[in-house]
């Protein structure tokens, strides 16, 4: 589908639907009622894929390789948005500990958690439609990747939309399992919730992102890599 679409299109698609199996996976634990697990996910997805995605991308990479580039503007973008994620992520909690648990009236604060909580997820919405905004529309020349690959042999579009979706669906069968089972596999290994979130349903969400940052650093395409992590 990706060529199809073009390099640009081609890798907002990779790094888009690459995340699939993990929203997934994380609705189905939140509808078990499992919300710390869920935060412990998405913190477990960005060390793993910013991290050991990355990290072992580059070892991939470089085997048999002197050096591999990327777009240094590409770099400094996605490097200004992990930064306002981290941000984003730390600012109900700090205002929790410093505002909600050290007022002597809680009813008098004037946000609750749930609203800043709400408040900080439309404003990471906001960044991630600008962000495509400005990578994909105005400035398309600078992040273009470059990484156009020959039509030979693909897929006809109507056989890579129909795979897509029967992945998709799969995807969510599994991701059902995984919550169902959750709690009772965790209570018969004596793994507390955190762990679970960050390491084991992490790496599960995050494998397939992991795979292809390695996939696309052996074919030297390290701005993709660097857009994927």
């Amino acid at each position: 589908l990706a060529q199809h679409t073009g390099p640009e299109v081609g890798g907002l698609l990779t790094i888009s639907l690459g995340s699939v199996a993990e929203i997934i996976l994380a609705l189905f634990v939140l509808a078990q009622g499992e919300a710390e697990v869920v935060h412990a996910q998405i913190t477990g997805s960005i060390i793993g894929t910013s991290l050991l995605g990355l990290g072992l991308a580059i070892v991939a990479g470089s085997l048999g390789r002197e050096r591999q580039i990327f777009k240094r503007e590409r770099a400094g973008l996605l490097s200004s948005l992990l930064i306002l994620v981290v941000i984003a992520l730390l600012l109900p909690a700090l205002f929790d500990l410093v505002v909600t648990r050290r007022a002597t009236d809680p009813g008098r604060v004037a946000v609750s958690d749930e609203q800043l909580s709400l408040a900080v997820s439309g404003v990471l919405l906001l960044l991630y439609l600008g962000n495509l905004a400005y990578t994909l529309v105005t400035h398309r020349d600078v992040f273009t990747t470059g990484d156009e690959q020959a039509k030979d042999n693909i897929w006809p579009l109507w056989q890579c939309l129909a795979v897509l979706a029967a992945a998709t669906v799969g995807a969510a069968g599994e991701s059902e399992l995984v919550s169902n089972a959750l709690s009772g596999a965790a209570g018969a290994l004596g793994l507390p919730p955190t762990f679970v979130g960050v390491i084991v349903l992490a790496l599960v969400g995050t494998i397939s992102d992991i795979f292809s940052a390695v996939f696309f650093a052996r074919q030297d395409r390290l701005g993709l890599v660097m857009s994927i992590c």
